[in-house]
């Protein structure tokens, strides 16, 4: 098997959507819950993971190289 990478010279486009994740448990959830939605928000903008769910592409340039990774 082989994994063939084609370089692009540039990607022109936008993120849509994404969101926080964190995981917790035990107390530490306990007391997420009783926070204020300000406070949820600022504790996940701080510990949580930003994930990307959905991007937009506009335009893309060619492609510079190509590469081919066989194992």
């Amino acid at each position: 098997m082989a994994t063939i990478l084609g370089q692009l010279s540039y990607v022109v486009g936008h993120l849509r959507y994404g969101h926080y994740e964190l995981e917790m448990r035990g107390e530490d959830l306990e007391k997420f819950k009783a926070m204020t939605r300000q406070e949820k928000e600022e504790f996940l903008r701080d510990n949580g993971e930003l994930l990307i769910d959905d991007i937009e592409v506009d335009d893309i340039g060619d492609i510079t190289n190509i590469d081919v990774y066989e194992e």
